[in-house]
């Protein structure tokens, strides 16, 4: 019986037939995870570029009239094109008179050179198909925040 078993252990290690597939069941699961993870990425990405759009084109509504002095109109725009709750969009206007910051309504002096600006940020949150805390950034629920942020001078 020790022979036998000998003999057998002998014969199944010089054979060689289906080692390329102990080898694929070693690799595949690896591969499998490297796809899904590209997947991911990219649809991360696609949601970051979704939202540029998203502020990019809301910002073109304050480019096409003439400058007001309440943007306030532009955010439930921002927060529809985005399709986010409109406490996800944050805008800021301010006026700068030779660099010094001010309020968007104040004026400037006479000699002073103007610059009035609008910024537009909206955030998210991009779930992963598989949620876990590596992904670079990640919250503890697995969400990985994204934002967009987009300025305009209008004077």
């Amino acid at each position: 019986m020790r022979f036998y078993l000998l003999k057998l252990f002998r014969r199944i290690g010089s054979n060689n037939r289906g080692t390329s597939i102990l080898e694929l069941a070693f690799v595949a699961p690896v591969l499998g995870m490297l796809l899904v993870g590209i997947a991911d990425l990219g649809r991360g990405y696609s949601e970051q570029f979704a939202l540029q759009q998203a502020a990019n084109r809301t910002l073109e509504l304050a480019h096409l009239g003439t400058r007001d002095v309440n943007y306030d109109y532009l955010k439930p725009e921002a927060a529809a094109a985005a399709g986010v709750p409109e406490t996800q969009v944050t805008l800021e206007s301010w006026l700068e008179c030779d660099g010094t910051r001010k309020t968007f309504s104040e004026n400037c002096g006479p000699n002073e050179q103007i610059a009035r600006y609008v910024t537009l940020t909206i955030n998210s949150t991009f779930r992963p198909a598989f949620s876990s805390i590596v992904y670079p950034g990640a919250r503890p629920d697995g969400t990985v925040p994204v934002s967009a942020k987009a300025s305009l001078r209008v004077q």
